[in-house]
């Protein structure tokens, strides 16, 4: 008996194909709340989509993008333990971004953990950010 309990804890700490499979695809950035002050944005009406794309396997991949006014090249990132992520860094261009680009750009390579809700609804958490994306 305790043999399978040790089993199903380890088994269940690894990432999978399935989660990496629902992450794979792109994504429209619709909120992002910071939990320390409990402030909430969302994206001005006369502003283009802050888009990302992930493309990868259980291990990792390539996260690219496009904020309304830069580009977010193609970067590492990688996965771990279930539903774990990292972006150490981001390579992008810089020009005038705006409150709403510079929330992902400042934010995304402190993610730390992700949840997909299918069937269109992703959650990345940073140490004090949540942001949350659509599928396309």
């Amino acid at each position: 008996m305790l043999a399978f309990a040790i089993f199903s804890t380890v088994a269940c700490n690894k990432n999978t194909g399935a989660d990496q499979a629902l992450l794979n695809g792109s994504w429209t950035m619709v909120k992002v709340s910071d939990e320390f002050t409990a402030t909430t944005f969302t994206p001005p009406a006369d502003m283009d989509d802050v888009i990302i794309h992930f493309n990868g396997d259980k291990h990792g991949g390539i996260l690219s993008g496009v904020t309304s006014v830069n580009t977010i090249m193609p970067s590492p990132y990688t996965l771990a333990e279930v539903q774990t992520i990292s972006i150490p860094s981001i390579s992008r261009t810089k020009v005038n971004e705006p409150q709403w680009g510079s929330l992902l750009l400042e934010h995304i390579t402190t993610a730390n953990r992700y949840q997909v809700q299918p069937p269109n609804s992703l959650l990345i958490f940073t140490d004090n950010y949540i942001l949350q994306f659509e599928k396309n």
